[in-house]
């Protein structure tokens, strides 16, 4: 069972190389570990600099933090109590700055279709909504970009 099947993902990895079922559990956990932080890493910088008009690196932030913290929770015996909480409290930290992105830029995507669609009489009220969310979305990408920047430029511990 050499290159494990994994679920897929838009930053390219869909197998995690060199895994192998008679491997020691701690090898096996370090593989993952380093190939799930990895990805999480290098999707860090792409979500600093997303927009509401781009949301895809958010999303993907969000996706790599819970495969990340997924990975944390298998191997969970194989890492050491407070090593795994540091990592995992890093981790969380940027997943739940990202949610907010995140539930902005769906709430966007629906009311702009949506104003599209609109009557003129409930225009005006649609595009408030739209406003007041571009407002949360700008805010919720500071957060983002402060968890980014304190997560030690994409250096997990």
């Amino acid at each position: 069972m050499k290159g494990q099947q994994v679920a897929g993902n838009r930053t390219g990895e869909r197998t995690i190389e060199g895994l192998d079922r008679r491997m020691p559990l701690v090898t096996a956990a370090r593989r993952v570990l380093l190939v799930r932080l990895e990805s999480l890493a290098a999707m860090l910088p792409k979500a600093r600099k997303a927009t509401s008009e781009q949301p895809e690196p958010v999303h993907q932030l969000r996706v790599s933090t819970r495969r990340a913290e997924a990975a944390l929770a298998v191997f969970r015996p194989c890492i050491k109590g407070s090593r795994r909480r540091k990592l995992r409290d890093q981790i969380r930290t940027i997943r739940n700055s990202a949610g907010a992105a995140r539930m902005a830029d769906v709430h966007l995507n629906i009311f702009r279709r949506r104003l599209a669609d609109c009557s003129d009489k409930d225009r005006v009220a649609m595009e408030y909504a739209v406003m007041r969310t571009q407002v949360a979305r700008t805010t919720a990408q500071r957060d983002v970009t402060d968890a980014v920047n304190k997560s030690a430029a994409g250096k997990f511990k």
